[in-house]
């Protein structure tokens, strides 16, 4: 089969375009990992000075059992149900170098929620969430391509932040703040009406 590939390619003077052929393919592919990045880097959201990245609302459901109401600065709402005495939220930020684009706010993607069970003094498990906080689809994560160009933290800078871990406390509202530090979660309240 490989000869009679090569015999067809030499009938039809392929090899004399060997060079603008491997060009084309090397620009399609290019093109396509690009296309299915962008559509991965959708799902990254600016957000605005002041805003905070997240909303959660916990509520306990039996004993360490509990739901986690994660509402994003895009106004998602995602329900989580785990198992702990402590949470932890994630995201992925991108910054863009400020000396080059001015007045440009971070653009973020809440990523994993976790719970964290203590089982002893030294001993702790941890749950992570089944799904995703954002909505894009897990075909492609253009994230560890963009770590491996090594210029790219000229005009880029890419970070993965996590809040400390809290105490799950029933009927509780935290607000979760980007600073330069990372994520910042504050009690903000206890609401009898949180969902």
């Amino acid at each position: 089969m490989c000869f009679v590939a090569v015999r067809m390619l030499w009938k039809y003077k392929v090899f004399n375009q060997l060079l603008v052929l491997l060009l084309c393919l090397v620009f399609l592919s290019g093109g396509g990992l690009a296309i299915f990045s962008g559509l991965d880097m959708a799902s990254y959201h600016y957000l605005s000075d002041g805003k905070p990245a997240a909303v959660v609302h916990f509520r306990r459901e039996s004993d360490g059992q509990f739901s986690a109401h994660v509402k994003d600065h895009m106004g998602h709402e995602y329900i989580q149900k785990l198992t702990g005495d402590y949470w932890q939220l994630d995201a992925r930020v991108l910054r863009l170098n400020k000396h080059m684009f001015r007045d440009i706010e971070p653009m973020i993607r809440l990523e994993y929620f976790y719970a964290l069970n203590v089982t002893s003094r030294k001993a702790a498990s941890i749950e992570r969430s089944a799904e995703l906080l954002h909505t894009s689809s897990d075909l492609i994560d253009s994230w560890p391509f963009l770590k491996k160009i090594p210029w790219i933290d000229r005009f880029i800078s890419l970070q993965v932040t996590s809040t400390m871990k809290k105490p799950v406390t029933d009927k509780t509202v935290y607000i979760v703040n980007l600073t330069n530090l990372g994520l910042v979660a504050e009690k903000s309240r206890v609401a009898d009406n949180a969902p």
